[in-house]
């Protein structure tokens, strides 16, 4: 017989500050927002296009040459579908279009706020995309998105 266990609510913990997380984290950041966006763009959701917006604020038609090693993020959908190599340089992250000379320059500055724009559960984010988001509506985001394509 097994013993019935009490069942607990568990709530993921609230995503630190960029400053205390390892260094790759903004990179991540950055390609699980530009996810969030390729999703809500397949189910035609309005907020969509202020990701795409945003995020063009920071391209550049020239980067210097991509990094040598593995990108701390790659976002397979972006560029038309050639992908973004992400790589956190400095105080900056750079998304690397594949076959292009051009690329996104993002200060680690915005990327919390430019992530959180595009956040799947649309309850938590402020119309000014500017209000923290817990880790939890993050992760069920890109649940949501993987599950129903």
């Amino acid at each position: 017989m097994v013993a019935p266990v009490a069942s607990q609510s568990r709530q993921l913990p609230e995503t630190p500050p960029l400053s205390s997380r390892d260094e790759g984290a903004c990179a991540r950041e950055l390609a699980l927002g530009y996810l969030q966006y390729a999703c809500a763009s397949w189910r035609g959701e309005p907020i969509a296009p202020i990701f795409a917006t945003r995020l063009g604020a920071y391209w550049q038609p020239e980067l210097a040459g991509e990094p040598v090693g593995v990108p701390d993020a790659f976002s397979p959908h972006g560029g038309g579908g050639r992908g973004i190599a992400w790589y956190h340089r400095g105080d900056e992250v750079y998304g690397y279009v594949l076959g292009t000379a051009g690329g996104f320059r993002v200060p680690d500055a915005v990327i919390p706020r430019l992530a959180r724009c595009i956040a799947a559960n649309r309850e938590a984010a402020s119309p000014s995309c500017g209000s923290p988001i817990p880790r939890a509506h993050h992760l069920s985001g890109l649940w949501i998105c993987l599950a129903t394509g």
